[in-house]
Order: structure tokens, then C-alpha cells, then sequence
């Protein structure tokens, strides 16, 4: 058979990597998130990625995966990430685990021998100075580590007290350090973005227009990964980035995309 009926009935999307825009991040569940039917160790990841590999671009990967998981066995999951061209990164959870330790650098370090390509860094709870951001970041850069920043909501940072949502400058401020010591994009927190309201498409523009949208990726809650899409989409064109979908809503991102109406 030479051609397949259904090809003319629904054209298949056409995916090219590597790409600035239009980008799909991945959540890796792990075992922890079975409960979800999301379960993905070594046997599902294979044949999960030989059909969605060419939509996906980073892939999530949780620090108690990392620390918990038998060591080999943990090598072996993230080189079949990156033999299908899938880049796993160190969720910022990590960042504030080696952060509290004082072990930045060895944290780095350790994540990269398990071939780590790259780690969310974020706001903490106390001020982080340009120079000591472009000290972590360079510190990545050795190990061969890329660096996306995370701005966390304020609220949910301990001893910050802070209810509300963070305007566009606020966010830029905290993010801009570690952009320019060489992060190469910040990642909003979906919380930031439930925060926003309705101030969402005007704050969160500033971003856009500072750093264009091939620097923002946006998180999806995967609660509610569908309506946070048509959201994000809504807002910002189908070309927006996103990150934290679950295996199983890897499909509907480019239906989504497809169905946009940007205002």
C-alpha cells in the first residue's frame, strides 16, 4: 500500500527538531504517578517515544527519581531520552535541594554524570546576587549542562510572605540575572499563571516582549492541562512553548495548537 487512506481524511502533523517555538515539554512520571495510569520505566519508554519522540523537545525529570532510583538502571532511562533526541532536565526542585545544602556546584556536578543535559534553576527564599547566578551558571556550562530559569510564585517559597501575583517587572527582575549570566529561557510556574487572573495576557506579555517566545516556556498544571493550553495558546499563538504534559496528554498539545484562536 502506497499511501493510507486516513493521510488524505487527517493529514499527520509534520514535526521538526530542533526548533525555537512551538515547543512540547514533557513531565516524566516515574512510577510515582502509576496512579494517574501514567506509569514509564524502561519497558513503556521505548515504544512511547518511537511514536511521540518528534513532538517532544525536553523532558522532566523529578529529583526524588534522580536520588531514589537503582543508579544504572536511572543511566539507562535518560540515555533513551537522548537517543531519541528528548533532553532531560533536572526539575527546579533539585535546584533548591542542593541550594539548602550549600552544594550547588556538586549538585551540578552529580546530575551530570547520570547524563543530565540541563537543570531548571529559581527563585529562592533569600536574594541570590548576579554574580553568584553567572557562578552557577558557568558552573552548568562545565559539566555540560544547560540552564532554564523557573520563577516559582513568591507564596509558595517559604518565609516569603507575598499572597498576590507577581507583575511582569517583578518576574523579570528575578529572572533576568540568571538570563544574562546565560540561561537560555524562563519557564513560568502554572501557579504564577493561576495567580494572574485576568491580568494574565497583559503580564505575562511583558515577558513576551522582552524576551520573545522562543525564551518563555509555559507550565501546564496537569490537573487541568487542556484548559491551561487553550489559555496559553489563546494568549500567545499557537507557537508558544509548554512544558509538564503527562504521556498520556502529549496528543491533545498539537490538537490544541491546531484549534487556537489567538485574540
Amino acid at each position: 500500500m502506497d499511501k493510507f487512506l486516513m493521510d488524505d481524511l487527517f493529514p499527520a502533523p509534520v514535526f521538526t527538531k530542533p526548533r525555537e517555538v512551538r515547543q512540547t515539554w514533557l513531565k516524566d512520571p516515574g512510577f510515582k504517578l502509576a496512579g494517574w495510569g501514567e506509569k514509564m520505566g524502561l519497558v513503556e519508554l521505548p515504544d512511547f517515544l518511537e511514536v511521540m519522540a518528534p513532538r517532544l523537545d525536553y523532558v522532566k525529570i523529578f529529583p526524588d527519581d534522580l536520588i531514589n532510583s537503582p543508579r544504572d538502571w536511572f543511566v539507562r532511562k535518560i540515555a533513551t531520552y537522548l537517543e531519541y533526541s528528548v533532553t532531560p532536565y533536572l526539575d527546579h526542585g533539585y535546584f533548591r535541594m542542593i541550594w539548602e545544602k550549600g552544594k550547588i556546584e556538586e549538585g551540578i556536578a552529580a546530575g551530570a554524570e547520570f547524563g543530565i543535559k540541563a537543570m531548571e534553576f529559581t527563585n529562592v527564599d533569600s536574594a541570590i546576587t548576579p554574580d553568584q547566578w553567572a557562578g552557577y551558571v558557568k558552573c552548568a556550562a562545565s559539566h555540560g549542562v544547560d540552564v532554564v530559569f523557573e520563577f516559582y510564585p513568591a507564596r509558595l517559597t517559604r518565609g516569603i510572605e507575598h499572597k498576590g501575583p507577581s507583575d511582569g517587572e517583578a518576574i523579570l527582575e528575578a529572572a533576568m540575572p540568571c538570563l544574562d549570566a546565560g540561561a537560555f529561557a524562563l519557564t513560568v510556574d502554572h501557579e504564577e499563571f493561576d495567580l494572574q487572573g485576568d491580568r494574565a495576557e497583559e503580564e505575562l506579555g511583558k515577558l513576551a516582549d522582552k524576551l520573545g517566545l522562543e525564551k518563555l516556556i509555559f507550565e501546564t498544571d496537569s490537573r487541568t492541562c487542556y484548559k491551561h493550553l487553550k489559555a496559553f495558546f489563546g494568549y500567545f499563538g499557537p507557537d508558544a512553548n509548554v512544558s509538564n504534559i503527562l504521556p498520556g496528554q502529549v496528543t491533545i498539545v498539537e490538537q490544541a495548537r491546531q484549534w487556537a484562536t489567538p485574540k
